[in-house]
């Protein structure tokens, strides 16, 4: 049983008889006990991994590359009014750039700052405290 409710913030019954509230807090049934929110807490999608792959990295670089090398070559067109020369500005920078990007894009791979989810470690303990050496 549905709720064909259109009011924003209503909570809305759903197949299992339990409300659900818009941002799945726990809602009083009709038997006014409070439910817990019913179905997934996250919409469900695929697993990310922490990090990007070397292959992912690469395309990633090429993409922004041919976005950078239009950029460039219309530049230098604008300024130096030669295809020609504007040309070999841009297919030089292409090739150095993808490289540069890709090596950029390893380094901070490598970094776990700013990532969601990331947990940084305990620094350990420079001597043992006498409770787990066994002295008192």
């Amino acid at each position: 049983m549905t709720s064909d409710s259109s009011s924003a913030g209503a909570s809305k019954p759903v197949s299992d008889g339990h409300l659900r509230s818009p941002t799945g807090t726990a809602v009083p049934a009709s038997d006014g006990h409070l439910r817990a929110p019913t179905g997934p807490s996250k919409p469900a999608g695929p697993a990310k991994s922490a990090s990007d792959g070397h292959l992912r990295s690469l395309v990633k670089a090429a993409t922004w590359r041919v976005t950078g090398t239009i950029d460039t070559f219309l530049l230098s067109f604008l300024f130096t009014k030669s295809v020609k020369l504007a040309s070999s500005i841009a297919f030089t920078e292409v090739v150095t750039k993808i490289a540069l990007f890709y090596l950029h894009e390893r380094a901070w791979n490598r970094i776990s700052w700013g990532r969601a989810g990331t947990v940084r470690p305990e620094p350990a303990a420079p001597y043992p405290l006498a409770s787990e050496t066994g002295r008192s």
